[in-house]
């Protein structure tokens, strides 16, 4: 199988065993582990922890359907390869290793004085069942240093095909909920020894511990961060890499779906920052190059022995576009700031995607409602005096280079897709009837009005009384409206009041006639979009009817 991309989801398994370490001993902790990893790992065969000093297996677990004595075969396969090979194990190039016999193929990877061994059967694919091992294995580490450790073991997914790779990417974690909560998978990647994962500890658990081992291809953890300023709380999926050069194969896996990056160098250890560019390439090729991406100059607490300028560490950054901290895992220094930054720039990224799509799912709809409607759709723009106007914009998004004509009290815009706008701005009402002439021929109106500055609602008047007299004027039976309000919600009702045109829509010549008001806020161009949606979608079926609104 050549190289490949893995997706891995959030979701569990149906039939997966959820529970914590916390809740049970060592031994029941790995027991269900392995059960787990035997579910999701369809090719296994059997999954053994032995301890290697008093060479007994603290846990096992076959796969469904295999028997007692298919279990004891399996034994004496990783038996007898791990008598030749205990030694090789702890002394070669990296803590895992993969022979192929008559009845399984083996996987060895050494976790402390324990060594976790994976049988496969025959035909099975090492690779895709690897980076579960790695996992795993993880997992057993933290799970005998007496660390809590969700037992569950998350689907992991081989994707080959580009544009679905792309697709779940961008929808890999649920980026808003109806509650504000965001969830974000975070690489974390590095040289090997530079302290991602005494960072990691450290702003999960405001920890340090000495002395810890190297990351076996991959440890996750998971933590929550609340931010005020946007009322949201991000869910951090923390994915820790393994740095070493033999986990490069099952490390390349883990890209798929991320959605943040940093990247840790060591300013004692100039190899490390020099590797970052190469760790920065690996993670474009894998994991796509628009993702936040945060630079940490990590052991600062080690200043006296410093081989890395902070010049150096500057210019990097500004060249490649990195925010950077100097960080120390000993003492905290930077890192609450460091995962609180990247929160906020990850749901300003997330939440800047998903409004491009939605936009542009909403610009084809708006298209369509057009289209639909007959075509050739002429209706009138209104607006405030004001360089602003964000519904003209959100037609220009659709048609960059419309046909415009130029007159005194008006321009006229002829968009490719069947709509023209004629576009006036409400200001003297000596000039009324001139622009109401221009607009009663029109079948219908669209309307803005930034009341953001108004003094009082009072001066929502002068605009109603444009309305009722263009309303009054149309020609056509059917002529529609959809005004909308920028302002705070709280001021809403009370401006909405000043534009009553039921004086006018009341009247049985006017009956067919309707308007409808709606409030804009921060997200205005959504708000438009979806509000142009629903008129021209409603004017495809008939359906506006001022009582409704």
């Amino acid at each position: 199988m050549g190289e490949g991309h893995y997706s891995i989801t959030n979701y569990r398994r149906e039939s997966a065993v959820i529970s914590s370490s916390k809740d049970h001993t060592t031994e029941e902790s790995i027991k269900i582990l392995f059960s787990n990893f035997v579910r999701s790992v369809p090719d296994t065969q059997a999954i053994v922890a032995l301890d290697g000093e008093k060479d007994t297996i603290i846990a096992s677990q076959v796969q469904e359907g295999e028997s007692e004595s298919s279990f004891k075969a399996v034994s004496g396969s990783i038996k007898n390869v791990l008598d030749r090979l205990t030694r090789e194990l702890v002394t070669s190039s990296g803590p895992v290793s993969f022979f192929d016999t008559d009845q399984n193929r083996l996987i060895f990877i050494k976790v402390k004085n324990v060594v976790l061994s994976v049988a496969l059967k025959v035909d099975g694919s090492v690779d895709a069942a690897l980076p579960y091992a790695y996992l795993t294995a993880e997992k057993v580490r933290n799970i005998t240093e007496g660390r809590d450790v969700e037992l569950d073991i998350p689907l992991i997914k081989v994707i080959t095909d580009e544009e679905e790779q792309k697709m779940l990417r961008d929808h890999f974690f649920e980026l808003r909920s109806s509650s504000g909560n965001f969830s974000f998978k975070v690489i974390v990647i590095g040289d090997q020894n530079v302290g991602k994962t005494s960072l990691i500890l450290r702003h999960a658990e405001n920890k340090f511990k000495e002395n810890y081992l190297p990351t076996l291809g991959v440890s996750i953890t998971t933590n929550s961060i609340d931010l005020p300023l946007r009322k949201a709380r991000v869910n951090f999926s923390i994915w820790d890499f393994g740095g070493q050069q033999y986990f490069r194969r099952v490390r390349l896996s883990y890209y798929a779906g991320c959605q943040a990056c940093i990247i840790v160098f060591d300013i004692t250890n100039k190899e490390s920052f020099e590797n970052v560019m190469k760790w920065d390439e690996e993670r474009k090729r894998f994991a796509g190059g628009d993702i936040p991406t945060i630079l940490l100059a990590n052991k600062s607490d080690l200043a006296a022995n410093r081989v890395v300028s902070e010049q150096a560490i500057v210019e990097l950054a500004n060249s490649h576009g990195f925010t950077y901290f100097e960080t120390s895992a000993l003492t905290g220094s930077n890192v609450p700031d460091a995962f609180n930054l990247l929160a906020y720039k990850l749901v300003d990224h997330e939440a800047k995607k998903v409004e491009e799509k939605e936009l542009q799912g909403l610009k084809e709809e708006v298209k369509a409602g057009i289209i639909e409607a007959g075509g050739n759709l002429r209706f009138g723009l209104v607006k405030t005096k004001s360089l602003f106007d964000p519904i003209l914009q959100v037609f220009l998004e659709m048609d960059r280079s419309p046909t415009l004509e130029t007159a005194t009290m008006a321009k006229t815009y002829t968009f490719s897709f069947g709509m023209t706008l004629v576009v006036i701005e409400v200001s003297d009402k000596e000039y009324f009837y001139k622009q109401v002439e221009l607009m009663k021929d029109l079948d219908g109106v669209l309307g803005f009005i930034d009341a953001r500055k108004l003094k009082s609602p009072d001066e929502m008047a002068k605009f109603a009384q444009f309305l009722k007299l263009l309303f009054q004027s149309a020609k056509k039976e059917t002529f529609t409206g959809s005004i909308g309000i920028l302002c705070e919600k709280e001021r809403y009702s009370e401006l909405l009041s000043k534009l009553d045109l039921s004086p006018v829509l009341g009247t049985s010549q006017n009956a067919r006639k309707s308007v409808f008001f709606y409030n804009l806020t921060d997200n205005y161009l959504l708000e438009i979009m979806d509000n142009l949606r629903m008129l021209f979608q409603a004017l495809d079926f008939g359906t506006l009817d001022s009582s409704d609104m």
